[in-house]
Order: structure tokens, then C-alpha cells, then sequence
């Protein structure tokens, strides 16, 4: 058995004896809707951030202290959690969890969890991808044709609705991508910005996997190489049942994800 096998298989062992987390607020790619600082990672629970200190307020001596005064300020949302990296006998840094394993790309911000698993975006903030398992009758879960229907309505009117079926770490799986227009500005319209995204869905017999990526289109292909080193890397659990096999066609037609 492969030594990076080994220390995945040994890890997931040891991961499973620790306490389950309570599932987190519903985010999907953080950092692409506005640039972000890199997370600095760490094997302890990150803290909370310093309460910043107040600001001295100008009062008159002749005036009633107003009650607000030493109100500490409102708190912002919470920091992202840093997931714990394991290194690789490679000399690489990986995410570990009881349900996959995979190597950060090359050049990439450290990851912060995300519902289900783990998010990151590249080192210039420019692209993002999610890597989540969703248990059935979780919060997050929906049914594997439920999540097809969805993911063929994403769009525009230039993005064929077809869904590709792919091989992903020993399974199938399916894939679409498709475009989305946003437009910023004072006023509406004065500035376009065309993302493109990727989902990859994998079927399990006690739920689902997500994987997704988005750029800006036009960086869409260049960009893609660091989550093509992801899906390269992405390993799963063997599954507890029989797993999603798709037509005869489609499995004859089927090309590697991370292509």
C-alpha cells in the first residue's frame, strides 16, 4: 500500500473517534464576491478576533452622558475557522476529514470550513472551489436527481444544459458547467462581470459529494489548473453500499474530472 494510503486510511481512524461538529450557516464559495486575505492555519480552534478598542467620544461637561458610550461596538460576522492541514510524505500540505482527502494546490490560500467540508480560493483571490460531503437528512442534503434538476437550470441562454458524466477517485460522476452575468455600479448596469462555474456531483450511499470551482470567465481555463490539481489528488472512503452507476453509454464516454 502506497505510504500516502497508509497515512490517509491511519488518519481517517483517527479522525472518527473525535466529537462531531454541529453543522455551520449555508456558505458557498467564500472570498469571490469580494477579495480576501489569506487564513492563517492552525492545529487549534481559532479565536474569536479582538474586540477593536472604542474611539474617545467628545462629550460636554454640561450634557448627560449618553448610555451608548461605553456599549462595546457591534460585532461583524464571525472569522472563518482554519481547517487543520496534514503534511504529505511528498512535502505537500493536504485536508483530511473522515469523508475525503485532498492536497492543496500549488500557490493556493490555506482553507476555511465551510458546511460539509472545506473552501479555498487561489493565491490572488480569484478563483474558489468547495469540497463538501452532505449526509442524507442533513440540513444540506437534497436527493441526487433533485441536485441534477437544479444544476440543469443554471445559467444563461449561451450554457447548453447537458450534464457530462465524469470519473472522480474510482467513481462516476456528473458535472456542468455554465455562466453567470453580475452587474456592479452605482447605477445598474454600468459594469459586467461574467463568472464561470464548475459543479461536480458524486453519488454515495449515505449522501452526496459537492465539489465546485468558479473564476471569471475569461480566466476560467488558466485558473482551472489548481483545481484540476485538486481533483487529481481527491481521494474517498470506500462506500458502505453500492454505488451510482450511470448507462453503458455513459460510462464508455466518460473523461476524467479533472480534465
Amino acid at each position: 500500500m502506497p505510504r500516502r494510503t497508509s497515512l490517509f486510511w491511519a488518519a481517517l481512524v483517527f479522525t472518527g473517534c473525535a466529537p462531531k461538529q454541529p453543522p455551520l450557516p449555508s456558505v458557498i464559495l467564500p472570498g469571490l464576491d469580494r477579495r480576501v486575505e489569506a487564513v492563517q492555519n492552525s492545529t487549534a480552534t481559532a479565536s474569536a478576533p479582538p474586540t477593536p478598542a472604542l474611539s474617545p467620544v467628545p462629550l460636554s461637561t454640561t450634557q448627560p452622558r449618553p448610555d451608548w458610550v461605553d456599549l462595546p461596538p457591534p460585532q461583524g460576522p464571525p472569522a472563518p475557522i482554519p481547517v487543520t492541514l496534514v503534511p504529505t510524505p511528498e512535502g505537500r500540505f493536504a485536508v483530511l476529514s473522515e469523508r475525503f482527502y485532498f492536497e492543496l494546490p500549488r500557490g493556493w490560500k490555506p482553507p476555511v470550513t465551510a458546511p460539509g467540508g472545506a473552501t479555498l480560493i487561489d493565491g490572488e483571490g480569484r478563483a474558489g472551489a468547495t469540497v463538501a460531503f452532505h449526509q442524507e437528512g442533513s440540513a444540506d442534503w437534497s436527493p441526487a436527481d433533485e441536485v441534477r434538476r437544479r444544476l440543469r437550470s443554471q445559467g444563461s441562454v449561451e450554457d447548453p444544459p447537458d450534464l457530462e458524466t465524469v470519473t472522480l477517485s474510482g467513481r462516476f460522476a456528473i458535472r456542468r458547467r455554465w455562466t453567470t452575468h453580475r452587474y456592479k455600479g452605482k447605477l445598474l448596469g454600468t459594469k459586467e462581470e461574467v463568472l464561470y462555474s464548475e459543479t461536480l456531483l458524486v453519488p454515495d450511499p449515505e449522501g452526496i459529494y459537492l465539489i465546485s470551482f468558479r473564476a471569471a470567465k475569461a480566466e476560467f481555463k488558466a485558473r482551472r489548473a489548481g483545481f484540476s490539481e485538486l481533483l487529481k489528488s481527491l481521494r474517498f472512503p470506500a462506500a458502505h453500499g453500492a454505488l451510482w452507476q450511470p448507462d453503458v453509454k455513459s460510462r464508455r464516454l466518460a473523461l476524467p474530472a479533472a480534465d
